[in-house]
């Protein structure tokens, strides 16, 4: 039974790797969370809280704010990119 749970698992990171591979290049829209380790920790629309990856934003966000964010890499699940400036405002 374990054997068949670790290989379902395997299966669903492969697609989630998959899935977070195929966002790097596209601009997203984020919510940031929290400020972690010098940067900003948020998600994505189609991401649930403490379910699914985070996308990490390298610069200093506050809490709240909707930014628009350019998706660099992945990590797993993770995704990392830098915010969008536009008239050197964040785009929304």
């Amino acid at each position: 039974k374990q054997s068949r749970i670790d290989e379902l698992v395997s299966i669903q990171q492969s697609i989630q790797e998959e899935i977070a591979q195929d966002k790097v290049g596209t601009i997203q829209q984020v919510l940031i969370d929290r400020i972690e380790d010098g940067h900003s920790v948020g998600r994505c629309r189609f991401d649930a809280p403490d379910i699914d990856g985070c996308v990490h934003v390298l610069e200093k966000i506050p809490a709240g704010t909707m930014i628009s964010v350019r998706i660099l890499g992945n990590n797993a699940m993770d995704l990392y990119g830098e915010p969008v400036y536009a008239d050197s405002t964040l785009l929304h």
